[in-house]
């Protein structure tokens, strides 16, 4: 049954996969640059861009319309300014940034939008937007992924709109028009905008991808109990990888330590919190305190690390007199065990016994040139 569920569900991830190289939506710069759940420096940034009429995106109010229709909301726009994170001052005792501010500039009314992705409302947040303009005709917008309800609900002067709905059917407007000008820049840019709120709204491809895996797993008693079984083990993963590696890597070259003219050398070969699969180099005196400042040592190591430099040798510190890296022949060049992406990790461990045998060969050639060095 395990065999048959994990079938099925490499069946949907190449469905989905396909469908993700052919559309290109794995690739999303506000993704890579982590930005994407980013209040102000990428959405009310990016809306108020397409708000303002005098937008560097060059298309007057089309934009400004588009929301306004999305949102029900009747407003001049005549004479509009746009501003985002708009500093009013003390409101109610605290200071107050306003998200993204529409200001007609005709009649003196505002609307002010309040971005709440994910972050908690701050005390008194709408009651201080209110305040900030409390003298002009308002209309106070709170925006989140799913029209959630403001913390306080004693106060209603407010309307809730949606980045799963309002935001994404006013993007795919905006798409349309850039579309119907011609404009496949700032259409293609509205894309990768719309992929972000897909993401935050689990509507991309891959909350459709995940939901069907979901599907498969509860389609029986048998699926839902391979699967609960295979989550509580896939934990251990990479524990498993890790220790089936480093057991046979030792059997070829060992982590040790022995005495030479110079001291006690100690030879580490491990990874750690900081630093991905290295051959370290001590030298400690009887004391067991490290010796960096033997000049014929340290003349040794030179000659070493002129020879290895394949093998990216540091210079010493404080914890070692030298230490080397996997060349890039390794898939553990720069790289974690447990941070092998999923592919690479089943692809590593099925190469294992090549893959200790790189590293064993790279490290005892410098092991080895060690020694002779040391016996001459």
């Amino acid at each position: 049954m395990t065999e048959y569920l994990l079938k099925e569900v490499r069946n949907i991830i190449n469905l989905y996969e396909k469908e993700i190289i052919k559309e290109g939506e794995g690739f999303n710069l506000i993704s890579i640059l982590g930005m994407e759940n980013n209040e102000r420096y990428t959405h009310s940034a990016i809306i108020g861009e397409l708000l303002n009429p005098y937008g560097s995106h060059n298309f007057g109010n089309l934009f400004l319309k588009e929301f306004l229709n999305c949102v029900s909301c009747d407003f001049c726009i005549d004479q509009i300014e746009v501003i985002t994170e708009e500093y009013v001052g003390l409101q109610l005792g605290s200071r107050t940034f306003l998200d993204i501010v529409i200001k007609d500039k005709k009649n003196g009314n505002v609307i002010l939008i309040e971005n709440k992705i994910w972050a908690e409302d701050q005390v008194n947040q709408l009651e201080r937007y209110q305040s900030s303009y409390r003298n002009s005709d308002q209309t106070i917008f709170y925006l989140t992924p799913f029209e959630s309800n403001y913390y306080n609900t004693s106060f209603s002067n407010y309307t809730k709109i949606s980045y799963h709905t309002h935001i994404k059917g006013w993007i795919t407007k905006c798409i349309e028009i850039a579309k119907e000008k011609n404009n496949s820049f700032i259409e293609n840019s509205l894309k990768v905008y719309l992929n972000i709120v897909h993401k935050i709204t689990n509507q991309s491809i891959y909350n459709k991808m995940t939901n069907d895996i979901f599907l498969t797993i509860l389609d029986s008693p048998e699926n839902f109990e391979a699967a609960e079984k295979i989550s509580q083990e896939f934990s251990k993963i990479n524990t498993f990888i890790r220790n089936e590696f480093f057991n046979k890597l030792y059997v070829k070259v060992k982590s040790e330590s022995f005495e030479c003219l110079f001291g006690k050398i100690n030879i580490i070969i491990d990874e750690d919190n900081y630093d991905p699969l290295y051959l370290g180099i001590q030298l400690f005196n009887s004391e067991n305190k490290i010796i960096l400042d033997n000049e014929k040592f340290n003349l040794i190591l030179n000659q070493i690390i002129e020879e290895f430099p394949e093998n990216y040798p540091q210079p010493s510190n404080k914890w070692w007199n030298t230490w080397f890296q996997v060349s890039a022949k390794s898939m553990l060049h720069k790289h974690f065990i447990h941070n092998l992406d999923s592919k690479s990790k089943a692809t590593f461990y099925k190469d294992i016994e090549n893959q200790v045998e790189i590293v064993s060969q790279e490290f005892s050639k410098i092991l080895n040139r060690l020694q002779e060095l040391l016996d001459v």
